[in-house]
């Protein structure tokens, strides 16, 4: 065993072993007072060891771990003049992005509204071309049988056959009423796209359509009085007499037509509603 002389001096290489076999010896023989005695030298000697250079490393090391395994709580410095900035640049951005999505939303009603119109403007077009094209005949027809109502009139008769006739003459190939088409009226005030519309042309639109289905229901009536079949004597003045004035009140409803018609496409054009077809169609 070496003597206790021996191992006072610090420097001496036994002095090494010995700490490890008495170190090893504490720990496997349950020695806790010489481990904690070894424990205390090693600790007591490694400020000398260590190096100033290698010991600020360390530290920028310590510090610049995560959150969670540094011994310091980190603290989040934050520029107010930053903050502002990007609250400011959030706001823009918002505020952009509404102005862009409230610009496509409008533009693509307006395309739709601008759509629907040259719908409802070729639909009153076609009424109106289909209604030029009787109303002179229904104009010959009404005034020859008001014609005969007057020869009539003297005697206050007139036979069925003397009327037919006459009915016949001026209208060889039958009445060819005139029912107004409103398809695509109908689906413009379903879709809710009138709202967007300018009231002056709006209201010419709906004065239109109006005498159009005024003008659609009187001529189921005077369809009818076309239907009138002899009575037993042969005296039918007064029929023909009612004729007459349903055939006078349907040409006033055509001319009123034709004047709304003629309103609502003026209407059409100073909103900017334009058929090309129907322009190229007028000019050949």
């Amino acid at each position: 065993m070496l003597g206790e002389e021996a191992l006072e001096s610090r420097d001496d290489p036994r002095r090494d072993a010995v700490g490890m076999i008495v170190g090893r010896r504490g720990l496997h023989d349950g020695d806790e007072p010489a481990r904690r005695r070894i424990d205390r030298d090693d600790v007591g000697e490694r400020p000398a060891d260590v190096d100033a250079d290698a010991e600020a490393a360390g530290a920028g090391i310590q510090n610049a771990l995560p959150m969670e395994e540094s011994p310091r709580r980190w603290r989040l410095r934050i520029d107010p003049s930053d903050a502002i900035i990007e609250f400011v640049s959030i706001v823009l951005a918002i505020v952009l992005a509404t102005a862009v999505n409230s610009w496509r939303e409008g533009a693509q009603t307006r395309s739709d509204t601008h759509a629907m119109l040259l719908e409802v403007r070729q639909e009153i077009t076609a009424n109106r071309d289909a209604l030029q094209a009787r109303y002179k005949h229904h104009l010959d027809v009404s005034t020859a049988m008001s014609a005969l109502a007057d020869r009539s009139g003297r005697r206050h008769y007139t036979s069925y056959d003397e009327m037919w006739q006459t009915f016949h003459k001026a209208n060889p190939e039958g009445f060819k009423p005139f029912y107004g088409v409103e398809t695509s009226w109908d689906v413009a005030q379903s879709t809710g796209l009138l709202r967007n519309v300018e009231f002056s042309t709006l209201k010419e639109l709906v004065a239109a359509y109006a005498m159009q289905s005024r003008a659609n229901g009187y001529l189921d009536h005077l369809i009818n009085d076309l239907h009138m079949i002899p009575t037993s004597g042969d005296n039918v003045f007064y029929g023909l007499v009612n004729l007459t004035i349903d055939l006078s009140d349907d040409d006033s409803n055509e001319r009123n037509l034709l004047a709304h018609y003629a309103g609502a496409l003026a209407a059409l054009d100073r909103a900017g509603i334009h058929d090309a077809r129907s322009a190229r169609a007028n000019s050949s």
